[in-house]
Protein backbone atom coordinates (compact mmCIF):
# COMPACT_ATOMS: atom_id res chain seq x y z
CA UNK A 1 0.00 0.00 0.00
CA UNK A 2 3.05 2.42 0.44
CA UNK A 3 4.52 1.55 -2.70
CA UNK A 4 1.32 2.58 -4.60
CA UNK A 5 1.04 5.63 -2.64
CA UNK A 6 4.69 6.29 -3.12
CA UNK A 7 4.30 5.76 -6.72
CA UNK A 8 1.17 7.65 -7.31
CA UNK A 9 2.60 11.27 -5.57
CA UNK A 10 5.94 10.48 -7.78
CA UNK A 11 3.37 10.42 -10.24
CA UNK A 12 1.75 13.86 -9.19
CA UNK A 13 4.84 15.34 -8.58
CA UNK A 14 6.17 14.48 -12.07
CA UNK A 15 2.67 15.67 -13.65
CA UNK A 16 2.41 18.75 -11.94
CA UNK A 17 6.38 19.71 -12.77
CA UNK A 18 4.78 19.13 -16.23
CA UNK A 19 2.40 21.65 -16.24
CA UNK A 20 4.34 23.74 -14.62
CA UNK A 21 6.64 23.81 -17.50
CA UNK A 22 3.80 23.90 -20.29
CA UNK A 23 2.70 26.70 -18.24
CA UNK A 24 6.03 28.37 -18.51
CA UNK A 25 6.86 27.69 -22.30
CA UNK A 26 2.93 29.02 -22.88
CA UNK A 27 3.70 32.19 -21.44
CA UNK A 28 6.98 32.57 -22.68
CA UNK A 29 5.50 32.24 -26.20
CA UNK A 30 2.62 34.63 -25.56
CA UNK A 31 5.05 37.21 -24.01
CA UNK A 32 7.37 36.98 -27.13
CA UNK A 33 4.06 37.29 -29.44
CA UNK A 34 3.13 40.90 -27.21
CA UNK A 35 6.23 42.13 -27.55
CA UNK A 36 6.46 41.65 -31.76
CA UNK A 37 2.74 42.92 -31.74
CA UNK A 38 4.32 46.09 -29.79
CA UNK A 39 7.45 46.50 -31.96
CA UNK A 40 5.62 45.92 -35.26
CA UNK A 41 3.10 48.91 -34.14
CA UNK A 42 6.59 51.36 -33.62
CA UNK A 43 7.53 50.20 -37.09
CA UNK A 44 10.62 47.54 -35.87
CA UNK A 45 9.77 44.90 -38.31
CA UNK A 46 13.13 44.00 -38.15
CA UNK A 47 12.79 43.29 -34.42
CA UNK A 48 9.83 42.07 -34.10
CA UNK A 49 10.26 39.34 -37.30
CA UNK A 50 12.60 37.00 -34.95
CA UNK A 51 10.41 37.52 -32.01
CA UNK A 52 7.74 35.55 -33.61
CA UNK A 53 10.19 33.39 -35.02
CA UNK A 54 11.23 32.05 -31.38
CA UNK A 55 7.29 32.65 -29.86
CA UNK A 56 6.35 29.84 -32.80
CA UNK A 57 9.16 27.67 -31.94
CA UNK A 58 7.88 27.59 -28.55
CA UNK A 59 4.53 26.87 -29.19
CA UNK A 60 2.72 26.88 -32.67
CA UNK A 61 -0.24 29.40 -32.36
CA UNK A 62 -2.29 30.39 -35.53
CA UNK A 63 -2.16 34.14 -34.90
CA UNK A 64 1.30 34.27 -34.29
CA UNK A 65 1.91 32.35 -37.16
CA UNK A 66 -0.56 35.16 -39.27
CA UNK A 67 1.42 37.97 -37.97
CA UNK A 68 4.99 36.15 -38.78
CA UNK A 69 3.42 36.24 -42.04
CA UNK A 70 2.91 39.96 -42.18
CA UNK A 71 6.51 40.64 -40.63
CA UNK A 72 7.86 39.13 -43.56
CA UNK A 73 5.67 40.89 -45.60
CA UNK A 74 6.87 44.23 -44.05
CA UNK A 75 10.53 43.45 -44.18
CA UNK A 76 10.53 42.33 -48.42
CA UNK A 77 11.02 38.80 -47.44
CA UNK A 78 8.11 37.78 -49.97
CA UNK A 79 8.14 34.41 -50.09
CA UNK A 80 8.31 33.32 -46.40
CA UNK A 81 5.53 35.65 -46.20
CA UNK A 82 3.40 33.79 -49.11
CA UNK A 83 4.32 30.38 -47.41
CA UNK A 84 3.71 31.20 -43.76
CA UNK A 85 -0.11 33.11 -45.49
CA UNK A 86 -0.76 29.24 -47.48
CA UNK A 87 -0.05 28.03 -43.71
CA UNK A 88 -2.49 29.47 -41.87
CA UNK A 89 -5.07 29.20 -44.67
CA UNK A 90 -4.31 25.42 -44.50
CA UNK A 91 -4.47 25.34 -40.38
CA UNK A 92 -7.83 27.90 -40.52
CA UNK A 93 -9.63 24.94 -43.21
CA UNK A 94 -8.77 22.41 -40.59
CA UNK A 95 -10.53 24.13 -37.89
CA UNK A 96 -13.17 25.38 -39.66
CA UNK A 97 -12.81 29.46 -39.38
CA UNK A 98 -13.79 30.06 -42.99
CA UNK A 99 -13.25 34.03 -42.66
CA UNK A 100 -9.64 33.71 -41.47
CA UNK A 101 -8.70 31.07 -44.31
CA UNK A 102 -10.37 33.14 -47.06
CA UNK A 103 -8.76 36.35 -45.61
CA UNK A 104 -5.16 34.43 -45.61
CA UNK A 105 -5.19 33.12 -48.98
CA UNK A 106 -6.09 36.49 -50.86
CA UNK A 107 -2.68 37.76 -48.83
CA UNK A 108 -1.12 34.46 -50.35
CA UNK A 109 -2.52 35.44 -53.71
CA UNK A 110 -1.36 39.22 -53.98
CA UNK A 111 1.77 37.85 -53.27
CA UNK A 112 2.30 35.83 -55.54
CA UNK A 113 2.96 37.71 -58.37
CA UNK A 114 5.54 39.56 -56.48
CA UNK A 115 7.59 37.46 -55.56
CA UNK A 116 11.16 36.68 -57.12
CA UNK A 117 11.71 33.32 -58.49
CA UNK A 118 15.03 31.69 -59.61
CA UNK A 119 14.85 29.04 -61.88
CA UNK A 120 17.18 25.80 -62.15
CA UNK A 121 17.91 24.60 -65.94
CA UNK A 122 19.34 21.76 -65.90
CA UNK A 123 21.30 19.46 -68.97
CA UNK A 124 19.02 16.64 -70.16
CA UNK A 125 22.56 14.06 -69.28
CA UNK A 126 22.24 15.49 -65.60
CA UNK A 127 18.61 15.25 -65.44
CA UNK A 128 18.86 11.46 -66.24
CA UNK A 129 20.87 10.63 -63.04
CA UNK A 130 19.54 10.39 -59.82
CA UNK A 131 20.30 13.77 -58.38
CA UNK A 132 20.74 15.54 -55.20
CA UNK A 133 19.55 19.03 -55.24
CA UNK A 134 21.04 20.91 -52.18
CA UNK A 135 19.98 24.94 -51.11
CA UNK A 136 21.81 26.84 -48.99
CA UNK A 137 22.98 23.55 -47.27
CA UNK A 138 19.86 21.86 -46.71
CA UNK A 139 18.69 19.13 -49.54
CA UNK A 140 15.48 20.42 -51.59
CA UNK A 141 12.83 18.15 -53.28
CA UNK A 142 14.23 17.40 -57.30
CA UNK A 143 11.16 18.07 -58.61
CA UNK A 144 12.14 21.95 -58.40
CA UNK A 145 14.14 21.41 -61.55
CA UNK A 146 12.79 23.66 -64.42
CA UNK A 147 10.37 25.15 -62.01
CA UNK A 148 10.19 28.93 -60.54
CA UNK A 149 11.45 28.78 -57.42
CA UNK A 150 10.16 31.28 -54.46
CA UNK A 151 13.07 32.80 -52.99
CA UNK A 152 13.73 35.74 -50.64
CA UNK A 153 16.23 38.29 -51.51
CA UNK A 154 19.68 37.63 -51.05
CA UNK A 155 22.30 35.55 -51.73
CA UNK A 156 21.49 31.74 -52.30
CA UNK A 157 23.56 28.37 -53.31
CA UNK A 158 22.84 25.28 -55.01
CA UNK A 159 24.59 22.32 -55.26
CA UNK A 160 23.63 19.35 -58.08
CA UNK A 161 24.85 16.10 -56.80
CA UNK A 162 24.86 12.82 -58.08
CA UNK A 163 26.75 9.49 -57.63
CA UNK A 164 29.91 8.65 -59.26
CA UNK A 165 30.10 12.25 -60.71
CA UNK A 166 31.40 15.74 -59.59
CA UNK A 167 28.99 18.28 -57.85
CA UNK A 168 28.04 21.07 -59.52
CA UNK A 169 28.06 24.52 -57.76
CA UNK A 170 26.47 27.78 -58.66
CA UNK A 171 25.05 31.07 -56.76
CA UNK A 172 22.58 33.47 -57.23
CA UNK A 173 21.68 37.02 -55.82
CA UNK A 174 18.05 37.08 -55.88
CA UNK A 175 16.87 41.36 -56.18
CA UNK A 176 13.60 43.21 -56.33
CA UNK A 177 9.90 41.66 -56.73
CA UNK A 178 8.89 40.13 -59.52
CA UNK A 179 12.44 39.29 -60.48
CA UNK A 180 13.06 35.80 -62.05
CA UNK A 181 16.73 34.19 -62.21
CA UNK A 182 18.29 31.45 -64.41
CA UNK A 183 20.94 29.13 -63.01
CA UNK A 184 22.32 26.74 -65.52
CA UNK A 185 23.09 23.48 -64.56
CA UNK A 186 25.98 21.53 -66.89
CA UNK A 187 26.12 18.09 -67.26
CA UNK A 188 27.88 16.62 -64.61
CA UNK A 189 31.51 14.71 -65.23
CA UNK A 190 32.16 11.41 -64.18
CA UNK A 191 34.72 10.84 -61.62
CA UNK A 192 37.61 9.40 -62.50
CA UNK A 193 38.21 5.40 -61.72
CA UNK A 194 39.48 5.59 -58.08
CA UNK A 195 38.95 8.99 -57.65
CA UNK A 196 37.73 10.36 -54.32
CA UNK A 197 34.84 12.55 -54.48
CA UNK A 198 35.37 16.01 -51.96
CA UNK A 199 33.46 15.71 -48.51
CA UNK A 200 33.24 18.90 -47.10
CA UNK A 201 32.91 19.52 -43.47
CA UNK A 202 29.96 19.03 -41.71
CA UNK A 203 28.91 15.81 -44.53
CA UNK A 204 28.69 12.64 -42.74
CA UNK A 205 31.19 9.74 -44.75
CA UNK A 206 29.02 7.54 -46.07
CA UNK A 207 28.36 4.58 -43.53
CA UNK A 208 31.14 1.37 -43.50
CA UNK A 209 29.08 -1.64 -44.70
CA UNK A 210 28.44 -4.72 -42.70
CA UNK A 211 30.77 -6.64 -41.45
CA UNK A 212 30.16 -10.01 -40.39
CA UNK A 213 30.29 -10.96 -36.50
CA UNK A 214 33.58 -12.05 -35.24
CA UNK A 215 34.11 -14.68 -32.97
CA UNK A 216 36.17 -13.61 -30.42
CA UNK A 217 37.44 -16.66 -27.94
CA UNK A 218 36.99 -14.11 -24.87
CA UNK A 219 34.12 -12.17 -25.92
CA UNK A 220 30.37 -12.53 -25.81
CA UNK A 221 30.74 -15.41 -28.44
CA UNK A 222 33.17 -17.53 -26.74
CA UNK A 223 31.14 -17.44 -23.71
CA UNK A 224 28.44 -18.53 -25.78
CA UNK A 225 30.60 -21.94 -26.95
CA UNK A 226 31.79 -22.38 -23.67
CA UNK A 227 27.88 -22.53 -22.66
CA UNK A 228 27.42 -24.80 -25.42
CA UNK A 229 30.49 -27.26 -24.79
CA UNK A 230 29.47 -27.09 -20.90
CA UNK A 231 25.60 -28.08 -21.61
CA UNK A 232 26.44 -30.79 -23.95
CA UNK A 233 28.60 -32.37 -21.26
CA UNK A 234 26.42 -31.95 -18.34
CA UNK A 235 23.25 -33.57 -20.98
CA UNK A 236 25.99 -36.62 -21.66
CA UNK A 237 26.66 -36.67 -17.78
CA UNK A 238 23.15 -36.70 -17.06
CA UNK A 239 22.73 -39.83 -19.35
CA UNK A 240 25.27 -41.56 -18.22
CA UNK A 241 24.23 -41.40 -14.79
CA UNK A 242 20.92 -42.94 -15.79
CA UNK A 243 22.53 -45.72 -17.19
CA UNK A 244 24.38 -46.24 -13.87
CA UNK A 245 21.44 -46.25 -12.02
CA UNK A 246 19.68 -48.49 -14.39
CA UNK A 247 22.69 -50.97 -13.83
CA UNK A 248 22.49 -50.34 -10.14
CA UNK A 249 18.50 -51.15 -9.91
CA UNK A 250 19.04 -54.29 -11.68
CA UNK A 251 22.17 -55.37 -9.26
CA UNK A 252 19.56 -55.01 -6.44
CA UNK A 253 17.17 -56.97 -8.32
CA UNK A 254 18.95 -59.62 -8.74
CA UNK A 255 20.65 -59.65 -5.32
CA UNK A 256 17.42 -59.52 -3.78
CA UNK A 257 16.22 -62.54 -5.77
CA UNK A 258 18.98 -64.31 -5.67
CA UNK A 259 20.05 -64.15 -1.49
CA UNK A 260 17.57 -62.93 -0.10
CA UNK A 261 13.84 -64.25 1.57
CA UNK A 262 11.43 -61.43 2.80
CA UNK A 263 13.97 -58.98 2.71
CA UNK A 264 16.39 -61.50 5.13
CA UNK A 265 19.99 -61.32 3.09
CA UNK A 266 22.65 -63.65 3.41
CA UNK A 267 26.36 -62.41 3.98
CA UNK A 268 26.40 -62.62 0.03
CA UNK A 269 23.40 -60.87 -0.10
CA UNK A 270 24.55 -58.10 1.68
CA UNK A 271 27.11 -57.02 0.13
CA UNK A 272 25.17 -57.19 -3.35
CA UNK A 273 23.20 -55.23 -2.32
CA UNK A 274 25.70 -52.46 -0.56
CA UNK A 275 27.01 -52.49 -3.77
CA UNK A 276 24.18 -51.93 -5.82
CA UNK A 277 23.23 -48.85 -3.34
CA UNK A 278 26.96 -47.50 -3.51
CA UNK A 279 26.09 -47.63 -7.41
CA UNK A 280 23.30 -46.28 -7.49
CA UNK A 281 24.21 -43.18 -4.94
CA UNK A 282 27.09 -42.69 -7.68
CA UNK A 283 24.45 -42.24 -10.44
CA UNK A 284 22.92 -39.82 -8.24
CA UNK A 285 26.12 -37.91 -7.98
CA UNK A 286 27.34 -38.20 -11.64
CA UNK A 287 23.32 -37.09 -12.08
CA UNK A 288 23.77 -33.81 -10.03
CA UNK A 289 26.89 -33.44 -11.65
CA UNK A 290 25.57 -33.31 -14.94
CA UNK A 291 22.56 -31.27 -14.04
CA UNK A 292 24.83 -28.43 -12.78
CA UNK A 293 27.04 -28.78 -15.84
CA UNK A 294 24.10 -28.27 -18.15
CA UNK A 295 22.73 -25.55 -15.18
CA UNK A 296 26.06 -23.36 -16.24
CA UNK A 297 26.17 -23.94 -19.54
CA UNK A 298 22.72 -22.61 -19.69
CA UNK A 299 23.64 -19.45 -17.81
CA UNK A 300 27.12 -19.05 -20.14
CA UNK A 301 24.71 -19.10 -23.40
CA UNK A 302 22.34 -16.66 -22.22
CA UNK A 303 25.24 -13.99 -21.28
CA UNK A 304 26.73 -14.56 -24.48
CA UNK A 305 23.34 -14.32 -26.39
CA UNK A 306 22.17 -10.89 -24.46
CA UNK A 307 25.60 -9.31 -22.93
CA UNK A 308 27.27 -6.43 -25.31
CA UNK A 309 30.27 -7.37 -27.49
CA UNK A 310 32.88 -7.01 -25.21
CA UNK A 311 31.65 -9.85 -22.77
CA UNK A 312 30.90 -7.57 -19.69
CA UNK A 313 32.52 -8.31 -16.82
CA UNK A 314 31.19 -11.44 -16.28
CA UNK A 315 32.79 -14.16 -13.72
CA UNK A 316 31.45 -17.75 -13.06
CA UNK A 317 32.60 -20.30 -10.54
CA UNK A 318 31.50 -24.30 -10.33
CA UNK A 319 32.18 -25.79 -7.43
CA UNK A 320 31.05 -29.81 -7.07
CA UNK A 321 31.54 -31.98 -3.82
CA UNK A 322 29.98 -34.82 -2.94
CA UNK A 323 27.41 -35.04 0.43
CA UNK A 324 25.62 -38.30 1.79
CA UNK A 325 23.77 -39.47 0.26
CA UNK A 326 24.22 -37.46 -3.22
CA UNK A 327 26.36 -34.77 -4.55
CA UNK A 328 26.11 -30.72 -4.85
CA UNK A 329 27.39 -28.41 -7.88
CA UNK A 330 27.25 -24.90 -6.34
CA UNK A 331 27.27 -22.14 -8.92
CA UNK A 332 29.14 -18.84 -8.07
CA UNK A 333 29.64 -15.64 -10.28
CA UNK A 334 29.56 -12.06 -10.79
CA UNK A 335 27.69 -10.06 -13.18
Amino acid sequence: MIRVLSCLMVAALVLAASSANADESEATAQYLYEQAQAAMSAGKHAEACPMLEKSLAIEEAMGARFLLAECYEKVGMLASAWSNYVRVADQANKEGQSDRESYSRDRAKALRARMPTVRLVVDPATRALDITVIHNGEPVSAALIDAPIPLDPGPHEFEIRAAGHESFKGAVTVVGENSTQTLNVPALTPLSAGVVPDVEAGDAPPPPPDQPDVIDDDGVNGMLIAGLVLGGVGLVGMGVSVAIAASAKSSYDDAIDTHCVDLRCNPAGVTATEDARGTGTLGTVVFGAGAGLAAVGVVLAIIGLTADGDGGDVALRVAPSLTAPGGVVQLEGAF
